[in-house]
């Protein structure tokens, strides 16, 4: 069986990304079992209206060209969308920013992970999503998000 890698501080992460979500766009945000493949559903007087993958990267939006997104969460956001017709999110809290892309586009696949835990299944195809294709909800003011 494969270790799972989330631990408290992802967790942490995540939740004052989506804390800053909800505030900013006026809605809730709920946590999703992990069996679900995604991270969050957000809710609009108890109403859901998208889902979301949330990630926390220590980088600036704009150092790289791309940010990427495992292909099982792609996966995942198409299942999601095709059933409930709902909008699909991946929100990253960067150093400078907190943004979103789509995540139903179709992108460009590459193979990619990191290698630095010994486990070859960190190595998988991933899609690439361009710096452009990112809104800004905020800009980070004081503190990173």
């Amino acid at each position: 069986m494969r270790p799972v890698y989330e631990n408290e501080g992802n967790l942490a992460d995540e939740r004052l990304i989506a804390d800053a979500v909800a505030k900013a766009w006026d809605c809730t945000v709920v946590k999703l079992p992990r069996a679900y493949n995604l991270d969050y559903a957000i809710l609009r007087h108890k109403e859901l209206v998208a889902w979301c993958e949330i990630k926390r990267r220590f980088r600036t939006l704009e150092q790289y060209p791309n940010t990427f997104l495992s292909m099982q969460k792609v996966f995942a956001a198409h299942n999601f969308h095709n059933v409930s017709e709902k909008p699909c999110f991946f929100i990253v809290g960067f150093d400078d920013h907190l943004a979103y892309a789509d995540m139903l586009p179709k992108r460009s696949i590459e193979f990619r992970g990191r290698t630095d835990r010994g486990d070859w299944q960190d190595v998988e195809p991933v899609a690439t999503v361009p710096t452009a294709d990112f809104k800004i909800i905020r800009v980070a003011v004081a503190e990173p998000v």
